[in-house]
């Protein structure tokens, strides 16, 4: 405020009071306030608000608009909208949320200014970190298989089951043997995966079923997996051949080449052939180095060999 005399000839005066107002010049920039961050669920749906933005300007005119995002918003996931109570302030929003994603991207850096309608910021960066969720499912990965013999023992393992989840620091957990031709005969270790042989399910025998699939499920803790189809093959093992007793007549006066017996046996195992001889019993009596009897090795048909051991008052059977 001004004050003014004035004087007349005379010598006469009086005073004035002049006021100047000074007003205010849009003349400085707007600042971001840096060092500013916040954070985000990566499930969070469009318009989730992620955090609030501040900046300061030392002009009293004019209000913050303007506001851009300059740099660094891959996929558009963010945008600004204006805070609804304070001009000094605005709001990061979630605009399309299809990539955010915490296994493909942790954190974003993004460039922001402000502009007082005259004056825009120098740039400024936010940090917004990205929140990990458990919002994928596990799966089992398709296409396993394993063997395991017929003759195996009761908790003989078969193989243990891997899957896959997306999710960081997930354990995954309670599998389940959810049906399947093998449900009765397999059970899989919750924790591990292991599937084990369980024989009060019944026996395993290839020459009855060379195969049998288990359908499987994993959890998370918060999401279950589809289930998925392993397939257990049975290993053919050479099991043992059996061959029948019998009890036949000969009488003593055979002649050599006559037949005696063709010896009933067989065997389970599939492609085998059978191999046959006598190992006990074809007593020289004689002593002519010829064995009384003779048996082909590959048809079990027993024939008199040496018909001079065929005598009834030596050996009656």
């Amino acid at each position: 405020t001004l004050v003014v005399q004035v004087e007349d000839a005379g010598g006469l005066t009086d005073t004035a009071n002049i006021t100047v107002p000074i007003i205010d010049a849009d003349d400085a920039s707007p600042v971001i306030t840096p060092g500013q961050s916040g954070s985000v669920d990566e499930d969070a749906v469009d318009e989730t608000t992620v955090m609030t933005v501040i900046a300061t300007d030392s002009d009293t005119a004019g209000n913050l608009t303007g506001w851009t995002i300059t740099g660094c918003n891959t996929d558009s996931i963010f945008r600004f909208e204006s805070h609804p109570t304070n001009q000094k302030q605005a709001l990061i929003i979630v605009d399309d949320n299809t990539n955010l994603d915490f296994e493909t991207t942790t954190s974003y850096t993004l460039t922001l200014t402000v502009s007082d309608g005259t004056n825009t910021s120098t740039p400024e960066t936010v940090a917004i970190s990205i929140n990990d969720v458990n919002d994928n499912v596990p799966f089992i990965v398709p296409g396993q298989s394993n063997t395991i013999d017929e003759d195996a023992a009761d908790e003989d393992p078969v193989t243990t089951i891997a899957a896959i989840d997306f999710d960081i620091g997930t354990t995954l957990q309670s599998w389940t043997i959810v049906g399947g031709t093998g449900a009765a005969l397999f059970e899989i270790n919750p924790s591990t995966s292991e599937i084990t042989y369980e024989a009060s399910g019944g026996a395993l025998d290839f020459e009855t079923t060379t195969s049998y699939t288990l359908s499987l499920s994993v959890s998370d803790g918060v999401n279950t997996s589809s289930p998925e189809t392993f397939t257990v093959n049975i290993n053919d093992v050479n099991e043992i051949p059996t061959a029948n007793d019998a009890t036949v007549s000969l009488s003593e006066d055979a002649s050599n080449t006559d037949t005696v017996a063709t010896v009933s046996a067989n065997d389970v195992d599939t492609g085998t052939t059978l191999t046959y001889s006598i190992t006990n019993g074809n007593t020289d009596y004689d002593s002519d180095t010829n064995l009384p009897f003779a048996i082909n090795p590959s048809t079990g048909e027993i024939t008199v060999n040496d018909s001079d051991d065929i005598d009834y008052e030596v050996a009656a059977n």
